[in-house]
């Protein structure tokens, strides 16, 4: 049963992903704060992370030659050469997401590599990606110090259903859980 799997709590958090091509909504099942980023980077040379998010392109602009701009989610052939970026992207996300309704609590407890994510593209964004794409997506999660991934398509998740552990039709792709990296 779905509920045992995906039920979150205090030390096993759930964090909902919704991404689309312009915007990534990151929540954790439960909790107030949630933050919305657009899946731009900007970075230097040595491939570090200088801004994230819409302000990165003035970022990459105004930093010279030295600064780079990258739309993780325009062209999706290239998604696997930018799964580091991508996973950067994600604990960037996933770290905000966590000091905003933890505190400190996140850096001392450690819960961040104890969460499970529930990762949901919009149906525009799904039409497009292949099973390749979502996998690296997955893969880019687990680089991000999530514990477990799981992949929703349907309609988008209350925090009542995560929470309660009963979703609308059960629409995983493939088995149940799905694509689920342990």
């Amino acid at each position: 049963m779905l509920r045992s799997i995906i039920k979150p709590s205090f030390l096993l958090p759930t964090v909902y992903l919704f991404v689309s091509a312009t915007n990534v909504h990151c929540r954790i099942a439960g909790k107030a704060q949630s933050v919305d980023l657009a899946p731009h980077l900007a970075f230097d040379q040595e491939r570090r992370i200088k801004d994230v998010g819409i302000t990165s392109r003035d970022t990459a602009a105004t930093g010279g030659t030295s600064a780079t701009y990258l739309n993780l989610f325009e062209r999706l052939d290239t998604l696997a050469a930018q799964a580091e970026e991508l996973s950067a992207f994600f604990l960037y996300l996933t770290y905000k997401t966590f000091f905003l309704n933890y505190g400190s609590l996140v850096m001392l407890t450690g819960i961040l590599g104890r969460s499970r994510t529930i990762l949901h593209c919009d149906q525009h964004l799904q039409t497009q990606l292949s099973r390749q794409d979502v996998d690296i997506m997955c893969a880019a999660l687990k680089n991000a110090h999530i514990r477990s991934v799981y992949v929703w398509s349907g309609q988008p998740l209350t925090d009542h259903e995560i929470t309660s552990g009963q979703f609308p039709g059960h629409h995983w792709r493939g088995k149940v859980p799905p694509w689920s990296i342990l």
